[in-house]
C-alpha cells in the first residue's frame, strides 16, 4: 500500500457524519479499493441525504431529544432524560 493509500485508509476510519465532504470520501474509497478490493464502505446519516437537517450530526442524544423520547423518560416532574440505552445509534 502506498503512503497516499495508507493516509486515505486512515481517513476512512473517521465518521462521515463529522465531515460533510462526500466527494473526498468517494475519492478515498476508490483509491483504497484499488489496492484492497475487499474494502466495504457504508454510509448513514441521522436525517437523510437532503432536507433542512441533512448536514446536521445525528448522534443518539440529539435524535432522542428531537423526537421527544427524552421528554417521556425520567421523573414526571423532572427535566428530559436520555433513555438508559442507545436508541438511535
Amino acid at each position: 500500500m502506498t503512503g497516499l493509500n495508507t493516509l486515505l485508509a486512515t481517513t476512512l476510519d473517521s465518521s462521515p457524519d463529522s465531515s460533510p465532504d462526500v466527494a473526498a470520501w468517494s475519492i478515498s474509497l476508490i483509491l483504497e479499493r484499488s489496492s484492497n478490493p475487499s474494502v466495504v464502505y457504508a454510509s448513514a446519516t441521522g436525517y437523510g441525504p437532503d432536507g433542512p437537517y441533512a448536514t446536521r450530526p445525528g448522534q443518539d442524544l440529539l435524535i432522542q431529544s428531537l423526537s421527544g423520547l427524552a421528554s417521556v423518560t425520567g421523573s414526571p416532574d423532572g427535566p428530559p432524560v436520555a433513555a438508559g440505552t442507545a436508541i438511535a445509534d
